[in-house]
């Protein structure tokens, strides 16, 4: 009875001392529970400590034991080695061969003294719990040290046969070493016996003591465990306790229970959100019967605002029968003010267009079973008896749980919004025919997803059926393989850039045909901010196949007109260079040939020739055409700026230079820089001259920087520089530099036969400038300007043509009165027939255009013929074209023949006005 009542004291006793710890209800219950876990934790490591030291105790104990019984193990070994070499000793003394003797006592003697080596090991490596006897040592040391020598003597007297001295020398040397290791045998085992039974009795005092650390630490882990249990466990269970019979309190309508707040843990502030909580719902209890009034008068305020809504309202029950119509509603149905109370039901359908009804109502009782909301579109009839479309929208109240309260609804006027549909369609209708008339189809590609859309014009101009889905890939597998790369180019780069594009592509068809389409679109934006690529598709393969049809035909007149084209380019070459005479075409040929090049070259030739002329014309034909092309007057130049206007100079180089200045070399950078008058340089400009030819560069004037130019030098002079050379008025190493390729420019006098031609460009020119139309020249007047010696060349011609033209008061030219011209004596009279080609060739071979000189060509080619177009004698079958193709250049270019007398009566020329 008593043993039965020790758990039950135990427990009271275990829950009085643990009842009024404040220390539980300050922690939280994860912590109490994370302590309770380490306390068990620490006795239970505690007692394994223990045992893990007694456990080392009796593993020590065990360890010695092995060490004495090897200790006794090798010194019986060492015993036995000196026993069984003692015995064979005497039998082959007693044998007398000395042979074996002294072959066996090697081997004996090797056996010995690897156990006596062994068992020193053995010892020296014996656990420290071993006590060695300190005469075991000395002995197997001194046996070992001795040993050997014994062993010698025996062996020397052995192999001088003295038996006897073999025999005593057993007895009294080896044999006491075997008496003495038996002794220490006896020593050892001694001791042996003491270290087990020492060992024996550490071994069971652990045994002991291992018996109580477990059974110590069972016991005060079991009573922490369950001393620590009933103190969380009565921690826990009482605050639940007091939470309950709050919870209950709530349950009867007690809102002002409160519950016993006790510790700051999770419990107590648990109790704590309880009390709120409580006083919370019984203010909220005392509000929701507040609002039970408040929401009576929202439904009647409810009412009031669905009546003013600007649209129509309506409100139906969880079976979709009329309860409320607003206002509006009932104004558009004429209807009057309802009963409070009554409800229409499904009457409303009465109201809606015949042909919708039925649609309507099915929609409506679908929505009702799904639950779901809902809208659709029919007509309604307004109260003068129109029928307007409708959007009907409704949508469920529902409570708590999910059931339908009511539907709430709106009707909203779409009428105007359908008609302009029904217009949008007819548009689309109309648009779909235009682009089928047009051959133009459109397409829309959505930026942000790539959606196409084709119009169905689209599908047929690509012959790709409208039940395709249309895509960029779809398109490329059908464009010509040769646009392929471009067509996908250009649309990823519009699509992903969104820039405009315009191009052309060929499509392949199925049946093989190549159909020839134009596409152009751009980038939309809507309101939205999506971004969409518009554009049209046009079937331009008619067009292509014309414009093929026409490109043939040119190509055809480009070969017809291309014998024409090679004689005109070798009858007129250079701009602005008239003249056929075999003088000047040598001047001309020369040009052509060196202009390609960037060799140095000098002009020559008098004044007014046209130095100038000729250097543009080389800077046309070179690779330099596109540079600048600059003329520089060594005359006009005074001697001390003309090295600073060539080369430039600095700010501050000299008085007057307040800012940098870039020579004509530096402007001249990768064009031709002509030099006139040349000869005039200073000899201190002529070396930076030779020194810009030879290095390519130069230093302005001031500066120590050396400007590198690519530059082409073309000079010009009208004097003998090879005569200043003579005189050291040149250097001759410029001259050699400069005369690279010489280019002699001939008087006019050398090439009379060109007067006409310069005569005609001239008129024309100065015609143009002075507004005047003077197209005839006399005879003799004519004769007169070729037989005139030119001493200024053709400067001197324009002069005088010029006030000509300003003194000529019609159409044909005047030369002034007051100005004689001489006849070059030494010249034979030209005769009026050499004047005849002139008539015809004079107007064209003064025009600076290919224009003008087709027209020369074929206006000779007419002379030629006495103006005879068709025949085997024609100037069509010189010119090799056909005789209608060359009236109609003729018409273009306005060839006429030549008239016959001038106003007095004498023969002149027609000059034609600049095309």
């Amino acid at each position: 009875m008593t043993g039965a009542n020790n758990p039950t004291r135990l427990t009271g006793w275990l829950r009085q001392e643990t009842a009024n710890i404040p220390l539980l209800y300050r922690l939280n219950i994860h912590r109490r529970l994370a302590l309770s876990f380490i306390f068990v934790i620490v006795v239970m490591l505690v007692g394994i400590g223990v045992l893990l030291w007694q456990l080392h105790l009796i593993r020590a104990q065990v360890e010695r034991l092995n060490g004495v019984n090897e200790e006794l193990i090798e010194v019986l070994h060492v015993h036995t080695g000196l026993l069984s070499v003692y015995e064979r000793l005497g039998v082959l003394a007693r044998s007398e061969d000395s042979a074996r003797l002294l072959k066996e006592s090697v081997t004996l003697r090797a056996g010995l003294l690897d156990d006596a080596k062994r068992t020193l090991g053995v010892f020296n490596h014996l656990p420290p719990e071993v006590k060695v006897d300190q005469t075991v040592l000395p002995t197997l040391e001194s046996i070992e040290r001795t040993l050997p020598s014994h062993l010698d003597a025996i062996k020397a007297l052995a192999a001088s046969g003295e038996w006897e001295a073999v025999r005593i020398r057993i007895e009294r040397q080896v044999q006491p070493l075997e008496s003495l290791s038996s002794e220490l045998v006896k020593d050892v085992a001694r001791e042996v016996e003491q270290q087990r039974a020492q060992a024996a009795l550490n071994i069971s005092r652990a045994e002991r003591r291992i018996f109580l650390a477990v059974t110590i630490t069972g016991f005060v882990t079991l009573l922490m465990a369950a001393g620590l249990g009933v103190a969380i466990t009565r921690s826990i269970t009482e605050p639940l306790g007091r939470l309950v019979e709050g919870s209950r309190a709530l349950a009867r309508g007690e809102f002002r229970h409160q519950v016993p707040v006790i510790g700051q843990d999770e419990l107590a502030q648990l109790g704590q959100v309880f009390n709120a909580t409580a006083g919370r719902l019984e203010n909220l209890y005392e509000t929701l019967r507040n609002r039970e009034e408040t929401l009576r008068q929202s439904e009647e305020r409810l009412r009031t605002t669905i009546d003013t809504i600007p649209t129509l309202a309506w409100v139906t029950g969880p079976d979709g029968s009329v309860e409320i119509e607003n206002k509006r509603l009932r104004a558009y149905h004429g209807l009057p003010e309802p009963p409070k109370g009554e409800e229409r039901g499904w009457g409303w359908t009465a109201a809606v267009h015949p042909d919708d009804r039925k649609e309507l109502e099915d929609h409506w009782r679908a929505r009702l079973v799904s639950g779901e909301p809902g809208e659709s579109e029919a007509r309604l009839r307004r109260f003068d008896g129109e029928y307007r479309w409708f959007l009907f929208r409704g949508s469920p109240l529902r409570d708590e749980r999910g059931n339908i309260l009511k539907w709430y609804g709106t009707n909203t006027d779409i009428h105007d919004r359908k008609l302009a549909e029904d217009d949008l369609r007819r548009s689309r209708a109309y648009l779909a025919e235009a682009q089928k008339l047009s051959r133009t189809g459109s397409f829309g590609w959505s930026i942000p997803d790539g959606e196409l859309f084709w119009s169905d014009e689209t599908f047929r101009i690509t012959g790709i059926g409208a039940d395709t889905e249309p895509s960029l890939e779809r398109i490329l597998q059908q464009t010509h393989p040769e646009d392929r790369a471009m067509v996908r180019q250009t649309l990823e780069h519009a699509f992903h850039n969104g820039t405009d594009f315009d191009f052309e592509h060929r499509l392949v068809m199925a049946d093989g045909s190549v159909k020839y389409v134009h596409v152009v679109g751009g980038a939309t934006a809507e309101s939205s901010g999506k971004r969409e690529l518009v554009g049209a598709v046009m079937d331009v393969t008619a067009a292509k196949l014309a414009l093929q049809e026409i490109q043939q035909l040119k190509e055809q007149l480009f070969k017809e007109n291309l014998v024409l084209r090679e004689e005109v380019d070798k009858v007129s070459m250079f701009e602005e260079i008239v003249g056929t005479s075999p003088a000047l075409q040598a001047v001309i040929a020369r040009v052509s040939k060196v202009a390609p090049t960037d060799s140095a070259i000098l002009i020559t030739g008098e004044t007014g020739t046209g130095k100038e002329l000729i250097a543009r014309a080389i800077h046309k034909r070179s690779r330099r055409s596109a540079r600048a092309f600059v003329s520089v007057n060594c005359g006009a130049i005074s001697a001390g700026l003309v090295e600073s206007e060539l080369f430039g100079h600095v700010k501050g180089a000299f008085t007057g230079a307040i800012a940098n200045r870039d020579g004509r070399f530096k402007v001249a950078d990768g064009g031709t820089i002509l030099l006139d008058e040349v000869g005039d340089l200073p000899p201190e400009t002529q070396v930076k001259l030779l020194r810009v030819l030879q290095e390519h560069e130069f230093e302005p004037i001031g500066c120590n920087k050396t400007v590198k130019v690519d530059v082409r030098l073309i000079a010009a002079t009208n004097r003998n520089l090879e005569e200043d050379v003579r005189a050291g008025k040149f250097r001759s190493d410029l001259l050699y530099r400069l005369n690279v390729f010489p280019i002699h420019v001939p008087p006019l006098r050398e090439r009379r036969e060109d007067v006409p031609l310069l005569v005609a460009f001239l008129l024309q020119t100065f015609s143009q400038k002075l507004g005047k139309s003077v197209t005839q020249v006399r005879q003799d007047t004519m004769r007169r300007l070729m037989e005139y010696s030119w001493p200024g060349n053709v400067r001197e011609l324009q002069n005088i043509l010029e006030r000509a033209v300003i003194l000529s008061t019609n159409n044909v030219l005047v030369l002034d009165r007051e100005f004689t011209l001489g006849v070059d004596d030494a010249r034979a009279p030209v005769a009026t027939e050499a004047l005849w080609p002139v008539t015809s060739g004079a107007s064209s071979a003064a025009s600076a255009s290919l224009r003008d000189a087709e027209r020369r060509h074929i206006e000779s080619a007419l002379a030629a013929t006495n103006w005879v177009i068709e025949g085997d004698k024609g100037a069509a079958r010189n010119l090799d074209i056909h005789p209608n193709t060359l009236r109609s250049r003729m018409k273009k270019l306005d060839i006429h023949r030549p008239c016959g007398e001038a106003a007095d009566g004498e023969s002149a020329y027609r000059v034609k006005p600049p095309s």
